[in-house]
């Protein structure tokens, strides 16, 4: 019996996958609200104060 050891990094794996999707998303959804410029300067606002 293997236990939960040897499928973590399968666990990790998917979830790396659905995050990083889920980030593409995003990306897109603020650069068609605020333009390309507008919406990598949001971004990177938001991304210092966190």
């Amino acid at each position: 019996m293997a236990g939960l050891g040897t499928n973590k990094y399968t666990l990790f794996g998917i979830m790396a996958i659905l995050l990083w999707s889920c980030v593409i998303a995003l990306t897109r959804d603020i650069a068609e609200l605020f333009g390309p410029i507008g919406g990598a300067a949001l971004m990177y606002s938001v991304s210092t104060l966190a």
